[in-house]
């Protein structure tokens, strides 16, 4: 049937497309307008998760195209990179004699609240510390973005994210300064399953993604 119908016109069937949080709410709304529009007889479902979780999503099938953060290569996984994406230290805005900036070698400095492991940014932040013999100081362990973001904005800690985590409109108490020396930056790769094969729907909607993410994604 899908075959017969495909001959017809554009793709049909059903993708589900898992998404981290601070990617849900900037490419939601563009990818739902464009599918529409591209595969008007096709259904799609987006999921929100951390990347860890998306990539076992793709896994065992509940997502058939995920993005994901700096993502652990998988033999049921088939993983391209997309784009990269500079982190910051988001907290309070800095007074006039602080630097817009914060070398990554400074981070321990500071009160962290991330994700817990196994998640791509903590994960990435240790990692690249512990390069330097160094360490973060985490005093707080929080799964949703979201909550991260309010709990910096009551003085409890810092996060480090992308800029884009700080939400539109927010009232001017937070800022997001770069890191840099070396500059931390994130990679975001598209995972599917390398397991099961994908639908001319499922590839047309990667390549449809590919198109959408550099645009919506870049910096303004």
């Amino acid at each position: 049937r899908l075959e017969f119908d495909e001959v017809k016109g554009s793709p049909v069937g059903h993708v589900a497309i898992g998404l981290p949080p601070t990617l849900a709410r900037v490419l939601t709304a563009p990818i739902v307008r464009d599918f529409r529009q591209h595969f008007p007889h096709a259904t799609l479902s987006i999921v929100e998760g951390l990347s860890a979780t998306i990539q076992e999503w793709v896994q065992v099938g509940r997502v058939d195209v995920g993005l994901v953060y700096n993502p652990t290569p998988a033999p049921a996984i088939e993983l391209a990179p997309l784009l990269e994406e500079h982190l910051c230290l988001i907290g309070p805005r800095p007074g006039r004699r602080e630097a817009s900036t914060v070398p990554m070698r400074e981070l321990p400095r500071y009160p962290l609240i991330m994700p817990a492991r196994p998640n791509a940014i903590r994960t990435l932040v240790e990692s690249r510390l512990a390069g330097l013999g160094l360490r973060p100081q985490v005093t707080l362990e929080v799964d949703a973005i979201g909550a991260i973001v309010d709990l910096v904005a009551e003085g409890l800690g810092y996060a480090i994210l992308s800029r884009r985590a700080l939400p539109e409109g927010a009232d001017g108490g937070l800022a997001a300064r770069p890191i840099v020396r070396p500059p931390l930056k994130s990679s975001l790769a598209i995972a599917v399953s390398s397991q099961r094969p994908a639908t001319p729907l499922q590839t047309a909607t990667i390549e449809r993604i590919r198109a959408i993410a550099p645009v919506e994604l870049a910096p303004r």
